[in-house]
């Protein structure tokens, strides 16, 4: 199950990329000096008969030009397909390049075209596809193991004491929310890249939608036994936004907020309209911040926390564990309603994340 729902989510996007790296392969073959990828003729001597612009620079690398005499281990493919008269593929390393060639023979006129192709940002998504499936089984596996011990042992002492019923039933409940939450962030790692999360633009009332945020991450502040305050300026205006994600926004920053601040600590959420527009449109910008009294983070992993899978103080003792997507889809869904995201923090002092978004159409 925990590969399953990972895997299903990555390949579909690999199949997508691969199905149309094909049809680039067929179109640009017709026009092979106009093909930004090289592409190649060898014949079955091993002579490089023709090269166009971007198998040149590949082929001076080596120092060959067209006339010369391939290398050993092209002219082998080249006699392997041409005695086959089956095409082959090979995928090759230069450095920090992946390519894939794509050999198809010519038996009647005795050489074979070659048809080349960078596949380095393949190779990215296919590490990021292992990375997901990595990350979110091990996820996947912690609440489902929590559940799992629990019905056990009601099962087992189902006449017991009703306080142990309780409890037990308690840690399904929440590892269950847990594990909705995870395949929740998912689904929505995976809109957000195949880009069919959809957006509904409205107006937000930012302190209803600070306080949705806030009572969604109730619970969680009773267990701790946590204080939130809550600090809005008297300007704030009405935001034209999507309040779905913005609730979502704000409730991921309260709950990473929950997890680094200590039992009995403080939370605080504040809200602005800040006092200059945004530099590049001219338009007039709310900031939302919510900070705790945390651990904090070393500057050199502050860069990374928005990162997938990446945990706000994973270089500190005691860290708490979490899928670390919330962040990332944070920054996505900011940076996709036309905001800003960041974070100030230093360690042992906590954290501010922040996030910024435009007024809209309700600025005038």
């Amino acid at each position: 199950m925990d590969n399953q729902i990972a895997g299903a989510v990555a390949n579909s996007q690999l199949y997508a990329q691969k199905v149309q790296a094909d049809a680039e392969i067929s179109d640009l073959a017709r026009f092979p000096s106009e093909n930004p990828n090289p592409v190649v003729r060898i014949s079955a001597a091993g002579t490089i008969l023709y090269a166009n612009n971007a198998a040149d620079r590949i082929l001076a690398e080596h120092g060959l030009t067209v006339g010369d005499t391939t290398l050993e281990i092209w002219q082998d493919w080249v006699k392997e397909v041409l005695a086959t008269e089956a095409p082959k593929e090979v995928k090759i390393v230069y450095g920090s390049r992946f390519m894939s060639y794509s050999l198809a023979p010519v038996a009647a006129a005795d050489y074979v075209n070659i048809y080349g192709r960078d596949i380095t940002d393949a190779k990215e998504i296919e590490r990021l596809k292992d990375e997901l499936i990595s990350n979110v089984s091990h996820e996947l596996r912690t609440p489902l193991t929590a559940i799992k011990g629990a019905a056990e042992i009601l099962l087992t002492y189902q006449d017991e004491d009703p306080e142990m019923r309780e409890e037990f039933l308690g840690i399904i409940d929440k590892e269950t929310d847990r594990l909705a939450r995870l395949i929740e962030d998912v689904l929505d790692i995976a809109r957000l890249q195949s880009g069919q999360m959809q957006f509904q633009l409205s107006e937000v009332l930012v302190p209803e939608m600070i306080e949705a945020a806030i009572q969604s991450t109730h619970s969680l502040i009773i267990q701790k036994d946590l204080q939130v305050g809550i600090s809005l300026s008297d300007d704030l205006p009405i935001v034209f936004s999507d309040q779905d994600r913005l609730v979502h926004v704000v409730t991921n920053f309260v709950s990473n907020a929950i997890k680094f601040t200590p039992r009995g600590g403080k939370i605080q959420v504040r809200s602005r309209l800040t006092p200059d527009p945004d530099p590049d449109t001219a338009v007039a910008m709310v900031e939302v911040s919510v900070s705790d009294n945390g651990v904090g983070i070393e500057g050199s992993e502050i860069g990374k926390v928005f990162n997938r899978f990446q945990q706000a103080g994973d270089t500190l003792s005691g860290r708490p564990q979490g899928s670390g997507l919330g962040l990332h889809i944070s920054k996505e869904i900011v940076e996709h309603l036309g905001g800003a995201i960041w974070v100030e923090s230093e360690p042992g002092q906590g954290s501010t994340f922040f996030f910024t978004v435009p007024v809209g159409r309700d600025s005038g």
